[in-house]
């Protein structure tokens, strides 16, 4: 499966004769906007959000009841995660009415629409694997120097985004793999470490790098052009998801404290849920096209996952 336009009516043809997907170029031109705000924005606000609870617990059939972690969710309100009984691990496939499908000995990170999941094979020293129903197939890079390290997040066209093990620059480089098992490296320019946590349908990437400094930034890349966006005052960005709109979600340190937010428009909006415990809100994936967020918060009573839609 390749990325491109299926219509020659959703492309547009530049000077020279090359040629884009309308998609791409609209996402081009929110990155181009970023590479001029994202240094300077200091806007930002309150976002308004309609937040549905997850369940705590989910049913294991023969293992019984089991408290589980979500951390990827689809436009279908699917939400993927992992769970641990005191004899098994597995992941967990939610769907949005509320059933659960378990996935014997996995824990699963993110789910596209086309009902692809990744994540790792717990009984094979945590191999990355590529989820189709309740199958896996193993995850490689065509002629990496290294195994894959982590595998992040993964959009409409297969393609996965995550980190492998080199000796440059400091064990770990950043990748994009399309479903063929090609792939690209991925380094922050100057970077010491680079880490793409989010994919949308035009391949526009997100996640976090660290400089010489030390700080961990957020960064944008698409079609090999990089921005960095940071949160107002922070003094860490992480930024985790990004829809096909260019809506940005992610995690800062801020004096201290952690604040979860949303970018568009050249705005920041920080993401508080009602009654949480203060600074316990985390956002993990948006949905590429309907934009429904997954996440959690605190509680006195624990912790708590969530589905948000913001304004």
């Amino acid at each position: 499966m390749f990325e491109i336009s299926s219509s020659y009516a959703d492309r547009v043809q530049f000077a020279g004769g090359s040629i884009m997907p309308r998609s791409t170029l609209s996402v081009l031109l929110v990155s181009a906007l970023l590479l001029l705000s994202a240094s300077a924005s200091q806007a930002q606000t309150q976002a308004s959000c309609t937040f549905t609870f997850l369940p705590t617990m989910v049913t294991i059939p023969n293992f019984g009841t089991a408290t589980w972690s979500a951390s990827g969710i689809n436009d279908f309100g699917t939400v993927v995660g992992s769970a641990s009984t005191p004899t098994a691990d597995f992941g967990i496939i939610r769907w949005a009415g509320g059933g659960v499908t378990p996935v014997f000995g996995t824990s699963l990170v993110a789910r596209n629409d086309s009902g692809l999941s990744i994540g790792y094979s717990v009984i094979e020293n945590n191999q990355p694997i590529l989820l189709i129903g309740t199958s896996g197939t193993d995850i490689t890079l065509n002629g990496s120097p290294g195994p894959i390290q982590a595998v992040n997040g993964i959009n409409g066209w297969g393609s996965v985004v995550g980190t492998y093990f080199t000796d440059f620059p400091n064990g770990l480089t950043g990748f994009k793999r399309w479903s063929n098992g090609g792939f690209i490296t991925l380094n922050f320019p100057g970077a010491q470490q680079t880490t793409p946590i989010g994919i949308n349908d035009s391949s526009t990437i997100v996640g976090s790098y660290f400089a010489v400094a030390g700080q961990g930034n957020g960064f944008i890349y698409h079609n090999g052009q990089w921005a960095s966006l940071n949160f107002p005052s922070s003094t860490n960005t992480t930024l985790t998801g990004i829809s096909n709109a260019g809506v940005i979600i992610g995690n800062a340190m801020v004096n201290g404290s952690s604040t979860a937010f949303l970018y568009g428009n050249g705005v920041f909006k920080v993401i508080s849920v009602p009654n949480a415990l203060a600074n316990s809100t985390t956002v993990f994936g948006i949905g590429p096209k309907l934009g429904m967020i997954l996440g959690t918060a605190s509680f006195s009573t624990g912790n708590q996952g969530f589905i948000a839609t913001c304004q």
